[in-house]
């Protein structure tokens, strides 16, 4: 294939992939331990407007995973010999530490950087190591193929989305999809929820539905097509940053741009406040400090704006939730709870857990009798502790914090605003897992790890140079005025 066809492909299988994602936005996403409890849409309408199961969607990954093996086979892909791949790691490791030359530091750096890109399939590897001895088969069932499909899609982001010169058909399928949640939850303010509790009311069945689905109904935080608010205030902090820059660094006329720009901000910005997350108002406070600090202005304006903002963004944040707060923050002694249990299995399940996705089957019985039931532990590194052992725990949570921390754009040698919004919503994603269940969400999930595998690959190539084509160092060329 040449290089021109082979591009051409490419720009259509990101097209392909930027579909996919917006769909699993718009109908992917409720976490999958709660499959088996959401029924299928019955008729037309139920299809345009509920969510699907996610069962639907592994057919689609299947044929963009054999589009992408197509494309690979096609590709002129050439591996890197040995003393290359040690330039490689050994370049990006002195750059960020300078001065630490020892020989021991050398191997250090190159087997960190040799490893962590291929931690997702080791994690994943050891999931199903520990799902042979679930208590649950369902459950683990459900969140093996759930992250089979996000291991799948890390590698997708490695190997072929890391090669594409042309992001616009991907680029405006994402915008779609962002656009779509947030039109939705505009909807759900300006009266679209109160429609929603008055139907499902009127059901005579109404009070057999689902505690989760319940508690929805009569809260007035809104949740658009994700689980609940604060999975909608995952996507926003995911996918706000790089939906932006693509606007910005897009082929397309000015005024398209402005009115994406203003759709974005003001209405994301507006869908976060009016989910009513704690965390994640203070997490796009961060984001938005640290997207600042990379800006190209005087230190002193920096410094006169972040504290703007910190001192802008707290106390409003004190304003909007000083009363939650006063009267015990229920959802934080919860959250205790759920942590709490999740340490005690953890402990007596030291090695491969009590297998994925099954934290609910155990909680139930060693709980407080006065704790609500969950069925995540609303902290996804925790959750790997007591699912799937301390390995499963170490191999996830090195992957993430090991990717954010060496794949942090450098002020020093330059950076392009699309590489630096991926790792931002990445990092958002990534610190919302804290205090939520993201890695469990589809929606969320999946283009998470996609973003995680297109930089890993992104930073190899830069650090070999632009016309290397090895597996683990592919050819996107961020420019300032967007892809070249």
């Amino acid at each position: 294939m040449s290089a021109r066809n082979e591009f051409q492909w490419l720009s259509l299988f990101g097209g392909a992939v930027g579909a996919f994602l917006a769909l699993a936005l718009l109908k992917f996403g409720n976490p999958v331990v709660l499959e088996h409890k959401l029924p299928p849409p019955g008729n037309v309408w139920e299809v345009l407007l509920w969510s699907w199961p996610v069962a639907w969607a592994y057919p689609l990954l299947a044929l963009l995973v054999v589009w992408g093996l197509w494309l690979i086979l096609q590709s002129n892909f050439e591996p890197l010999n040995r003393s290359r791949r040690r330039q490689s790691a050994l370049i990006s490791f002195g750059g960020r530490w300078r001065g630490l030359t020892s020989a021991a530091t050398r191997l250090i750096g190159n087997t960190v950087l040799a490893v962590i890109p291929w931690l997702p399939l080791g994690w994943f590897l050891w999931q199903c190591l520990s799902g042979i001895q679930t208590v649950h088969g369902p459950l683990t069932e459900a969140t093996l193929k759930h992250f089979a499909v996000a291991t799948a899609c890390y590698y997708l982001g490695s190997f072929l989305i890391s090669r594409m010169r042309d992001f616009t058909l991907m680029g405006l399928f994402l915008l779609a999809g962002v656009a779509g949640v947030i039109a939705v939850g505009l909807d759900q303010h300006f009266g679209g929820l109160e429609a929603t509790r008055r139907f499902m009311y009127a059901q005579p069945d109404w009070k057999n539905l689902s505690p989760e689905l319940l508690n929805k109904l009569a809260s007035n935080r809104i949740y658009s097509t994700l689980f609940y608010p604060n999975t909608l205030a995952g996507a926003l902090l995911l996918f706000l940053p790089v939906a932006c820059a693509f606007t910005l660094t897009s082929p397309f006329h000015k005024w398209f741009k402005w009115i994406m720009l203003f759709w974005l901000g003001a209405g994301g910005l507006a869908c976060l406040y009016w989910s009513g997350s704690k965390a994640g108002w203070l997490i796009a406070l961060g984001i938005g400090l640290v997207a600042w600090l990379y800006s190209g202005t005087s230190k002193k304006l920096k410094s006169m704006v972040v504290m703007l903002l910190l001192v802008g963004g707290l106390s409003g944040f004190a304003v909007k939730y000083g009363a939650y707060f006063e009267k015990g923050a229920k959802s934080v002694g919860a959250r205790l709870d759920y942590w709490k249990v999740a340490t005690q299995i953890a402990v007596h399940h030291p090695v491969l857990g009590s297998g994925p996705g099954t934290f609910s089957v155990l909680y139930r019985y060693l709980k407080p009798p006065e704790a609500e039931m969950a069925r995540l532990v609303h902290n996804d590194y925790l959750e790997q502790a007591c699912d799937s052992g301390v390995v499963g725990f170490l191999a996830y949570g090195v992957f993430v914090v090991g990717s954010l921390v060496l794949l942090r754009p450098s002020c020093a040698r330059g950076f392009d605003w699309l590489q630096l919004s991926v790792w931002l919503g990445v990092v958002g994603w990534a610190t919302q897992s804290l205090f939520e269940f993201g890695l469990y969400v589809p929606a969320l999930a999946w283009p998470a790890f996609l973003f995680l595998g297109w930089l890993w690959a992104s930073r190899s190539q830069q650090n070999l140079g632009e016309d290397s084509q090895a597996p683990l160092a592919f050819l996107p060329v961020f420019g300032p005025n967007g892809i070249s």
